[in-house]
């Protein structure tokens, strides 16, 4: 069935920052449901169309109190409007994004962010108009905007954080500028062709129907109202193009889905590198409390420039913070994981075709080469530094700086600064059989186990069976240190 397409260029979005809800519809999150949204029934929305659904259902507010609040610099209360100039993503399914200039800008709105006012942002639109692959399309459009909204405020208060993770390589998610809401209504697509005084005229009509709307009870049965809220999130505009873009997909005979590659990337070599990239971004970004669970090509974006690697979808992932326990192991860890074990090449099967086709069947192969890929010498390359050689001081002092050697014990100092002596001088100590003592944890050294006849009645202290009264019995004993 085809959907209008709402989101056109020229049109232009009055926009609300709004507080999303938390992720929900897992049951690892604390709140596997909204308290107090109701689920809907296939028989409680039978009599309404797909558009009616969208108009009659309100989407989910955050619910208070909240399992993790708001940070200090979500924007609160603040007002933007943006005009939509170039659609990037607008398919019949899933959210819609855009290409937008900002009007009007106010530097005040994102400073709390530490963005300065942008020129152009891209608006992720969660439409539920554009999710009709259930009867909960509002839900649908819900679920995936609280998850993308709790991931981009997660990284983004790690960039305001510092965190060494996020700044040492921050280009490996787009800015962040807020979650917002706009009302579409009826009138949406004639808006922009309304004569001033009609524009008025309908702004003043909506208003008053938004109060009624937000006073009402809710009522025992859905029916449609004039207007819908959409959630939008804003984000930086990258400029790059999806890996997909670079390459065609084909389907071999066990249907497993293969990558061809195209220019630029034919060559071997740059598609390791983007491969590469992608591993420690993904290795990154689970160091960071978020498990990424969309890994298509579709979804990691080459900047034109530098070839770098940025994932643009967080729809479906996870952020630990919401779950029942509040964390994930990678981020107890000082450092992310090595991206060899973070996941192996059967984490990696949407990208077959881009990586060598033999390391599907050796992975030996792929692990020899992100041993290689990934070692201290590969970094040094990267930022125009020779590979480590021994005695390189300055290797000894960036090691000894990112790890110190531990601390010497004020007696062992003497002997540590003392010369070592020479060959001859070093008297060979006398053999002995060295224990462990289990109680104190200490070496002794015990005296030779001698061979004793000992009664098993005294030995044990236990009353020995009928069959062996009256009898020795020799056995191998160390006598007691």
């Amino acid at each position: 069935m085809s959907v209008v397409q709402l989101y056109t260029r020229g049109i232009i979005l009055p926009l609300r920052s709004h507080r999303p809800p938390e992720p929900f519809g897992k049951p690892d999150y604390k709140h596997p449901k909204t308290p107090s949204v109701k689920d809907l029934a296939p028989e409680d929305v039978s009599h309404l169309s797909y558009n009616e659904i969208t108009f009659a259902r309100h989407p989910r507010e955050r619910h208070e109190p909240s399992i993790v609040p708001l940070p200090s610099w979500f924007p609160y209360n603040q007002t933007a409007r943006v005009k939509i100039e170039y659609r990037l993503s607008c398919t019949s399914e899933g959210a819609q994004v855009v290409l937008c200039s900002v009007l009007e800008p106010d530097p005040d709105v994102w400073k709390k962010m530490g963005h300065a006012c942008p020129k152009k942002v891209v608006a992720k639109i969660f439409d539920p108009l554009y999710y009709r692959n259930t009867h909960d399309m509002v839900d649908a459009a819900d679920r995936e905007y609280a998850q993308e909204a709790a991931a981009y405020i997660h990284l983004h208060g790690h960039r305001m954080d510092k965190n060494r993770t996020y700044l040492d390589k921050p280009d490996i998610v787009p800015g962040f500028f807020g979650t917002w809401t706009t009302d579409v209504t009826r009138a949406h697509l004639r808006k922009s062709f309304m004569s001033l005084k009609d524009k008025k005229k309908t702004k003043k009509k909506e208003a008053y129907e938004r109060k009624l709307f937000d006073e009402a009870p809710k009522p025992a049965r859905l029916f449609p109202h004039p207007f819908r809220p959409v959630r939008i999130i804003l984000l930086e505009f990258i400029d790059g193009s999806p890996l997909s873009q670079f390459c065609d997909e084909t389907v071999d005979h066990s249907g497993i889905h293969i990558l061809r590659p195209m220019k630029p990337y034919e060559d071997e070599e740059k598609r390791l590198k983007i491969f590469h990239s992608i591993m420690d971004t993904m290795s990154r970004i689970g160091h960071m409390g978020i498990a990424h669970l969309n890994r298509q090509p579709s979804n990691f974006l080459i900047k034109h420039d530098s070839n770098r690697v940025v994932i643009s979808d967080f729809s479906l992932s996870d952020v630990a913070c919401y779950s029942n326990i509040g964390w994930q192991i990678q981020q107890k860890l000082p450092r992310p994981l090595h991206p060899i074990s973070w996941g192996d090449i059967d984490t990696w099967t949407t990208f077959q075709g881009w990586f060598p086709a033999e390391w599907i069947d050796d992975v030996s192969l792929f692990d020899a080469w992100g041993e290689a890929t990934f070692s201290h010498a590969e970094a040094l390359k990267q930022v125009g530094r020779l590979p480590y050689v021994p005695g390189d001081p300055e290797y000894e002092e960036w090691l000894a700086e990112r790890e110190p050697p531990p601390p010497i014990p004020e007696e062992w100092r003497e002997w540590w600064d003392a010369p070592y002596p020479d060959k001859a001088d070093i008297e060979s100590p006398p053999t002995t059989h060295k224990a462990s003592d289990p109680i104190a944890g200490s070496s002794v050294t015990p005296a030779e186990p001698t061979r004793e006849s000992i009664d098993v009645t005294q030995w044990t202290n236990q009353q020995t069976p009928a069959s062996h009264e009256g009898k020795n019995v020799m056995v191998n004993r160390g006598t007691d240190p």
